[in-house]
């Protein structure tokens, strides 16, 4: 651990030097008297925290703060000060002091560091947990982008109802919805789903939340009330370092095509089931009435009709 201390008074650095090493005895603390100091112990690389006074002689606190700030952002500051001066604290504050302690109370200085550690910590692991999320998503949309026809990510909310966070162009292209018709409508993804396939979108996602992949065919409406078969696939999205699922991301490939193809397969097989049965029973029948009965049975048995006659033409 790297401290920064700044102080161009010797007594008062000595007594916060011995100080801060009770705490931080494996730290490697660098003593400063000056600017100058300070900024040749910059050189050397980023500090875990700077511990500077207000006052000093070639200059001041802010200015310590705003050049630890320029070259290292997420370095915490603590500020020691003779009096609360409440303008000073909110200027410093406004430009990223992690925390000021008078000097009179200096002999808490030590548990101020530390809590300004932790939290400095705290803050650079959630910045890493969304950069990394941030890069995985990019990741994703690019791959999904590739091999399907649009691609979504979703946060679970306190009622478990998936919530869009981000979607592919080509999902407004092709289903009408933007990410704000999601956000500011307050629409789960659920609400694409047609209504006699939400269950089954809802069984898929009882699966991501316990963890797992899901990948099922469903129907969904467009914006403009278009129905649209797609075969979907959603894998968890878990907390960083963590078994605990917040959402998921998924894919989807539209196959209307392909079902309505399927779909008119497997009627025209059932037309030729019923006019092979059809002639089965002329062949089977030797009475025009035991035949007509036969026919109009398949017919009735295998075509969607309500009403079917046979009627015979006599010729002349």
């Amino acid at each position: 651990m790297r401290i920064i201390l700044v102080d161009d008074n010797p007594f008062d650095r000595e007594l916060v030097t011995r100080m801060l090493q009770r705490t931080f005895s494996e730290a490697n603390l660098w003593s400063c008297g000056s600017l100058e100091e300070f900024r040749a112990a910059l050189n050397k690389g980023e500090p875990d925290v700077v511990v500077t006074d207000f006052r000093l002689q070639d200059t001041d606190g802010l200015q310590i703060l705003a050049e630890t700030k320029e070259r290292f952002p997420h370095c915490p500051v603590v500020m020691f000060t003779d009096s609360g001066n409440e303008e000073l604290v909110v200027k410093a504050m406004r430009a990223g002091l992690s925390d000021y302690i008078l000097k009179r109370h200096l002999r808490t200085l030590p548990q101020v560091v530390m809590r300004c550690l932790e939290e400095a910590q705290v803050r650079k692991e959630r910045d890493q947990a969304v950069t990394e999320l941030e890069e995985s998503e990019r990741r994703f949309r690019a791959i999904a982008n590739l091999v399907s026809d649009y691609a979504f990510g979703f946060l679970f909310d306190e009622q478990n109802l998936p919530r869009v966070t981000w979607i592919s162009p080509s999902f407004s292209r092709r289903l009408g919805y933007t990410l704000e018709d999601f956000r500011e409508r307050n629409l789960p993804l659920l609400a694409i789903a047609h209504p006699d396939d939400s269950p089954l979108l809802q069984q898929a996602m009882e699966r991501v939340r316990e963890g797992e992949s899901a990948t099922f065919i469903h129907r969904v409406l467009t914006k403009t009330q278009e129905v649209r078969w797609v075969r979907h696939f959603c894998s968890p999205r878990f907390e960083k370092d963590s078994h605990h699922v917040i959402g998921g991301d998924g894919a989807a490939q539209d196959i209307t095509e392909q079902k309505v193809a399927e779909d008119a397969l497997r009627a025209r097989m059932a037309q030729l089931a019923l006019l092979n049965q059809v002639a089965q029973a002329v062949l089977e029948r030797h009475d025009l009435a035991s035949m007509f009965h036969t026919v109009l049975s398949q017919i009735e048995q295998h075509l969607p009709v309500d009403v079917a006659w046979i009627a015979q033409l006599e010729g002349e």
